[in-house]
């Protein structure tokens, strides 16, 4: 926006205002000059670019109440205006979305040339002067922002406007408009003054409706508030009335009832406290801004300030409304007038210091924990193309990421794929994320953690063989090790108990029917572990490779086995192999429930070495090899105690097993 100064000057008191000044004033608001030209006819030329909310400065207007308020400077007194009678008629809220209307006939119009003053106003804008009327028009549009429309009318008898029940514009006695395009020229005597807040395009639709001609003098228009739209009117009626001596009939305006605004609460302290102390360099003491200080920037901008309790409710003026709705909004609009430059920037010292909490602690553990076994720690998006439960996004910043994603390990084993077919080789990786799930109407978020492991051919018993991958119970041994650095003891269940377990549910796709199970704590599932087999040939490139996916919450707070410390013994250990047959269906977790049965102070350690099935006899039995580790804390056992002692291991072990 261009701003001629000498027109500035007649809006506002520029008395030792340098152009400098103001424009040092007007970029700290938050205004752009992007030049100040110095032209021939003594004038200066300051162009302005205002920021998209603040479409009320776009008007001479509208940057001189800006500018007063930034220099506590006065507006000027007007004389450009005057006593209009004008018959106002509301519109019911119901008819369409028509605002405010104004509408005033004018009678014997003498179309001329205009006046120097008004042509030097509108060539400083490279506006070629047409007539009288026409350069009114644009004149009014460069003050006010008000678009007029000239309609023509073929006789001076009134013409009565009026709304229709579907809220349009109506004239109801039409046969003395002209229908024919006219323009406007000597021979034009009698107008209708057109004046709206609504948009070219609703203009538009009004005119097809009315039998009306419209002099369409500007190719751009900016909505105008209430207020602007009378001020301006009755400057461009007056004008019209002087300049082309016509005669000013009827006015009518046409509005909604409903103009209530909600106030906007401001609470004084708080304001303070955002913005921050002020810049004092007579004292040493940090000074605000006080209420009195305060108040009076909220007057410069209009508002009016209704004390409620502790706050204050805050009627914004009609052109603000847009942009002055939060409290926020009013904090920063007060900053702004103040001056940014005055409030002290220097963050303020904080003698607190933070900490990590115990939740943050462990996570940094168990991550800690996966990087000393070799994986990597990734990242991926929480959305993930469709499945068959998915939970859609309605909208998706694309097609590949329409969903919420259900498990982390679909993202890893995409990522593994995507450096398969690059030739990078399988890597071992691991995440903590959100995955979510749907719970009737509404969908949960959980926090999980999962990867991938093995994949890679490197593990061999002699150097002449070739690698192999890992099996399953090396990546068994694996995720045990894991647990075990996280003090926390797991069991493994067969899945066909835990098949109503979400993380299986969701990852099923992924894994093999049979090398599969579920990982519990204290008998609760918290996750899956299991050997990759995708059926899509897409993902054939995964065998030999293991899946793991936990609740990252339950490994959080679990019941941690405490740690144990008991008596070294000066004497030697005694190691004994023994043998004992067992039913051919016993499950390992049930042989080591029945260790806990044998009570001996003296028994140090029990493995399973061997396992030893003959399908010869009938009741299928199966013979077991146990390395028993014996040493006692006052003297060396003797072959005798060790024999009796293995008498009793073998009778518990046995009679723990028969009454399962």
């Amino acid at each position: 926006m261009n701003i001629s100064w000498q027109w500035l000057g007649e809006l506002v008191d520029l008395h030792d205002i340098k152009p400098s000044y103001l424009a040092d004033k007007l970029t700290l608001a938050g205004f752009e000059i992007e030049n100040i030209i110095y032209n021939s006819n003594q004038d200066i030329d300051l162009e302005v670019s205002s920021t998209a909310n603040r479409s009320d400065t776009l008007s001479m207007t509208g940057i001189a109440k800006e500018i007063s308020v930034l220099l506590q400077r006065p507006l000027k007194g007007s004389y450009a205006q005057a006593n209009l009678k004008i018959k106002h008629k509301c519109i019911a809220s119901s008819l369409g979305n028509n605002k405010d209307h104004i509408v005033a006939q004018i009678n014997s119009i003498a179309i001329e040339e205009s006046p120097k003053w008004l042509k030097d106003r509108l060539a400083f804008y490279s506006i070629t002067s047409k007539n009288n009327l026409l350069d009114i028009i644009n004149f009014i549009y460069l003050k006010w922002s008000l678009e007029l429309q000239i309609l023509t009318v073929d006789q001076a008898t009134k013409v009565s406007i009026n709304y229709d029940d579907l809220g349009q514009l109506s004239n109801l006695n039409n046969q003395n408009i002209n229908e024919q395009v006219q323009d406007i020229n000597k021979s034009t005597k009698n107008i209708m003054l057109y004046g709206t807040t609504l948009n070219r395009e609703t203009v538009s639709e009004q005119q097809k409706r009315l039998p009306l001609n419209s002099h369409d003098s500007l190719l751009h228009i900016q909505n105008t508030k209430t207020k602007d739209i009378m001020a301006g009117y009755g400057e461009a009626i007056m004008l019209v009335s002087h300049i082309c001596k016509a005669e000013v009939g009827s006015i009518e305006y046409f509005s909604k009832t409903n103009r209530a605004h909600h106030s906007v609460p401001l609470s004084y302290s708080n304001a303070r406290k955002i913005l921050g102390p002020i810049k004092n360099t007579k004292k040493n003491s940090l000074n605000y801004l006080s209420d009195k200080e305060i108040t009076k920037i909220l007057n410069s901008l209009s508002c009016i300030v209704h004390p409620k309790g502790n706050y204050k409710a805050l009627e914004i003026p009609n052109a603000r409304i847009n942009d002055l709705y939060r409290e926020i909004d009013i904090i920063e609009e007060i900053s702004r007038i103040y001056g940014f430059n005055y409030f002290i920037d220097i963050i303020p010292e904080n003698i607190k210091t933070g900490k990590k909490n115990i939740r943050k602690h462990r996570i940094d553990q168990i991550r800690s924990a996966l990087r000393s076994l070799g994986l990597h720690e990734a990242m991926h998006y929480s959305m993930s193309g469709a499945s068959e439960s998915s939970i859609y996004i309605h909208n998706p910043l694309s097609n590949e990421y329409h969903s919420l994603r259900l498990s982390l390990l679909e993202n890893i084993i995409e990522s593994n794929i995507y450096n398969l077919e690059r030739g990078n080789g399988s890597i071992n990786i691991f995440e903590t994320g959100k995955v979510f799930k749907s719970s009737g109407v509404s969908s949960k978020e959980t926090n999980h953690i999962a990867g991938i492991i093995g994949g890679k051919k490197y593990i061999r018993s002699k150097w002449s063989e070739r690698p192999q991958s890992i099996s399953w119970f090396q990546a068994k041994g694996d995720i045990e090790n894991f647990f075990e650095r996280l003090n926390i003891s797991v069991s493994w269940t067969k899945v066909k108990e835990h098949r109503e377990l979400n993380t299986y549910n969701a990852v099923l796709q992924y894994l093999h029917p049979k090398y599969n199970a579920i990982i519990c704590i204290n008998k609760k599932p918290i996750g899956i572990f299991g050997q990759l087999y995708c059926r899509n040939k897409y993902h054939r490139n995964l065998d030999l490779s293991y899946g793991f996916e936990f609740s990252l919450q339950e490994l959080l707070t679990p019941n941690i086995k405490p740690h144990i410390f008991h008596e070294y013994s000066s004497y030697p250990c005694i190691t004994r192999d023994i043998s004992i047959d067992i039913p051919g269906e016993t499950l390992f977790r049930d042989l080591k429930a029945s260790f806990k049965n044998i009570k001996s102070p003296v028994i140090e350690s029990i493995n399973l070495f061997d396992v030893y099935t003959s399908n010869k006899e009938l009741d299928e039995k199966q013979r077991i090899g146990l390395r028993i580790t014996y040493r006692d804390l006052s003297n060396t056992l003797t072959s005798k105690e060790v024999e009796n002692i293995e008498h009793k291991v073998k009778n518990t072990i046995t009679d723990s097993i028969i009454g399962l």
